[in-house]
């Protein structure tokens, strides 16, 4: 109906449209804040729970461009707010959205937004295909939504519709996911709000254009009769999936993925598969429902089934039994606490990175946290030191990014391994990007694959970046979950594998966009306290203030250690952060080194200025002078050349020196060079007692050998001037001329 336009004002007949499909008695407006260039903003600017539609536009007319303008999909009473309130799926919602990390300024690209919407119409087909009826297409200015009709009971069969919509959305997923966009389903969230079409998209509010959301295609064919049809179709979908070779088979009673299919036969397959799903929690027909899906299964008679169900219960049982054995409370009583051997801190990285923990580095977006996290893994891999600190060994390091991608970490690692000098070297390092992997989801495929990746290639240390990218959850919100997935399954993979964790994480955001102003820096790290409180170690990287750009194109970057359990927390570390070009994007290669202490780099500058000052005071430089003048004195200024041109820069930017050309330097505040005259009152050595009122009279009399001095010079002074009279000046600098020479000593 239309294509998204650049307006303030609502399309009346898209809203319209939209609240007549979703069919509710009670509307549930909720309108969020949006993010602040890509930081999540706490707290809502509306929720309404109204049967009035006017009253409803009114405030959707109130807030557009403002906000995200969502209604939501499935009805509830007035005031309910929970996904369990949701007693009736109404809505299957399927949303394809570029993929993040692919946007430009928060909104997608035009050529990444009609590759969404096309994706649609080819989401709408298959549907189509599947006996679907699709009510509504959905163009929402970064990408596109597709929505059909169903009233399913979840009340009483929600884990059964939620298994059925599981099946059918992994099926939509592998048809439809690339490497452009994505497909968010409805289980993701049953209390699922969604964006308004007639509506500004605002996302975030460093977005670079306003799209407002439009209706493409809507489905006049009464909503009773859509329902029934895709209630109709929804019972009936049943894949029969053939697996391919490549995938693997889990092992009940570890839940890892064992071997690859071809080495197996399908009944030690479909045996795992009604491991995993009596471990889910699913009940006997709810197990036997989902199996209906693979082939030999649906082959073989109930004899079999009943057969496989019981056999994988009993193995289930001696695999807990074994399990609650390992895991069973053993205090350890006094005796036992005075004969424990207490190991030391083992180190990965010394004084960094501890052995075997779970790691936070956080930072601003742009202060480099991963280029950090990357040469962390280098060093480690290589065996070479961090940031000044030394590696005991060389280790293996798993990288999973999941924001960058693999041109942009293969980049970054060949740029800082020539920095170190070790692109040659044969490093068990290894990287994979954007793996959809979510750690809060121990049952899923992708999570059984990373177990089985960590079982072959048993790293020492797993750079995941970034942590929000690698969970489910909101970490803003979901305090509970995230410390359950640390205790429940992070910290069992790091005992399992003998590995080790280190996050990359960002740092929250005030409501005003400024960086938080706690006096704790740990309390600026985004997501609930249990973020860090885990964590046995929590790493900071920052620019320092007002830092302006080199003109080598170096910077500096601050370092801390904020938390360290069982050891003492080093000194903040200043690093230089140095590539061969000054346009970064022609450099051939990147070094970041350990500079110093803070207080010792970050005040050299102006140490250096200093004494630059004093020397130029000395020597009684009051005009112009080159560059290599301070250069050569470098010695007796008593800085290296490196800290000299820092030193000039500083006493550039106090307006002390001027600089008219490249290597030439003029001062402009002249009064400071002069040399102030010698005080006439007489200065006591330090620590001498003081003099009394008769002393210093006594020292004030003038004594007759200083009456003759003063004579003498006199008299001197009148010879010189009588000689200077008629003599004429030197043309060069205007000084008197004796004999026709310069007394200044022109030549």
């Amino acid at each position: 109906m239309g294509k998204p336009t650049k307006t303030q004002q609502i399309i009346k007949k898209d809203v319209n449209n939209f609240m007549d499909f979703l069919g509710h008695k009670t509307f549930w407006l909720h309108i969020f804040n949006p993010t602040i260039a890509g930081e999540y903003q706490k707290g809502e600017l509306k929720s309404l729970f109204s049967t009035d539609r006017k009253k409803i536009i009114k405030e959707i007319e109130k807030f557009n461009g403002k906000g995200i303008i969502c209604l939501a999909t499935n009805q509830r009473d007035k005031g309910q707010t929970k996904g369990s309130d949701v007693k009736n799926l109404e809505t299957i919602t399927f949303d394809l959205d570029v993929r993040k990390e692919l946007k430009v300024d928060y909104v997608s690209t035009d050529e990444h937004h009609k590759h969404a919407v096309s994706k649609a119409e080819d989401l709408k087909i298959e549907l189509e295909k599947l006996g679907f009826c699709v009510g509504m297409k959905v163009d929402s200015g970064n990408g596109s939504q597709v929505y059909a009709k169903v009233k399913l009971d979840l009340k009483e069969n929600k884990d059964s519709v939620v298994s059925k919509l599981i099946l059918l959305e992994n099926y939509l997923r592998d048809k439809f996911n690339d490497d452009i966009i994505e497909l968010d389903c409805i289980t993701k969230d049953i209390n699922r709000r969604m964006k308004i079409p007639g509506t500004i998209n605002k996302k975030d509010t460093e977005q670079k254009e306003d799209r407002i959301a439009r209706i493409v295609y809507y489905n006049n064919i009464p909503l009773p009769m859509q329902e029934n049809q895709n209630i109709e179709a929804f019972n009936s979908f049943n894949i029969v999936i053939d697996e391919p070779k490549q995938r693997t088979t889990l092992n009940c009673s570890t839940g890892e993925l064992n071997k690859p299919l071809d080495k197996i036969d399908r009944s030690a397959f479909e045996f795992g598969k009604v491991c995993s799903f009596i471990k889910k929690g699913m009940t006997k027909q709810e197990v036997f429902n989902s199996m209906n899906v693979y082939s030999k299964w649906v082959e073989k008679g109930d004899s079999y089934k009943e057969m496989t169900y019981e056999k994988a219960l009993k193995q289930i049982e001696e695999a807990e039994i074994e399990q609650a054995e390992e895991e069973r409370l053993k205090p350890l009583d006094y005796r036992s606490l005075i004969d424990y051997k207490i190991e030391p801190i083992s180190w990965l990285v010394e004084n960094i990175l501890p052995k075997g923990e779970v790691c936070i580095l956080g930072g601003k977006r742009g202060d480099g946290k991963t280029w950090i996290a990357d040469d962390i893994a280098l060093g480690l891999a290589s065996g070479t030191e961090v940031f000044g600190e030394n590696v005991p060994e060389k280790k293996k390091v798993f990288i999973i990014d999941e924001e960058g991608g693999d041109n942009t970490q293969a980049e970054r690692i060949q740029l800082l391994a020539k920095g170190r000098g070790i692109e040659d070297e044969e490093l068990e390092l290894m990287s994979m990007s954007f793996s959809g992997l979510k750690l809060d989801q121990p049952n899923s495929k992708k999570f059984l694959e990373f177990t089985e990746i960590l079982k072959e290639f048993k790293p020492h240390l797993i750079i995941i970046d970034c942590l929000q990218r690698i969970v489910s959850i909101d970490i803003d919100k979901e305090n509970a979950q995230i410390s359950a997935m640390f205790t429940g399954i992070v910290r069992p993979l790091i005992k399992k594998y003998e590995t080790g964790f280190l996050f990359i994480h960002h740092l929250r955001k005030s409501p005003t966009g400024n960086n938080s102003s706690s006096s704790d820096p740990l309390d600026e790290m985004r997501g609930g306290s249990e973020t860090v409180n885990y964590a046995r170690c929590v790493m900071s990287i920052s620019q320092p203030r007002n830092q302006k750009k080199e003109e080598d194109g170096s910077m500096k970057l601050v370092f801390k250690i904020l938390k360290m359990s069982n050891a003492p927390i080093i000194e903040p570390k200043v690093l230089i952060f140095q590539p061969d070009s000054p346009d970064q994007k022609l450099s051939t290669q990147i070094k970041i080194n350990y500079l110093g202490k803070i207080e010792d780099v970050l005040g050299a500058e102006k140490q250096a200025a200093n004494a630059i000052k004093e020397f130029l005071m000395e020597e009684q430089i009051t005009g112009e002078f080159p560059t290599k003048l301070i250069i050569d004195n470098a010695k007796k200024i008593g800085f290296e050349r490196t800290w000299l041109g820092k030193g000039l820069k500083e006493l550039l930017d106090i307006k002390f020196l001027e600089k008219p050309k490249r290597g030439i330097y003029i001062v402009s505040d002249k009064k400071s060079i002069v040399k102030p005259k010698p005080s006439l009152k007489p200065k006591l050595p330090y620590g001498s007692p003081k003099k009394t009122i008769e002393e210093q009279k006594k020292d004030l009399v003038k004594t007759e050998d200083d009456i003759n001095d003063e004579i003498i010079a006199e008299s001197l002074r009148k010879k010189k001037l009588k000689e200077l009279e008629g003599n004429p000046f030197c043309p060069n600098c205007k000084a008197p001329m004796v004999k026709n020479k310069c007394i200044a000593g022109c030549k």
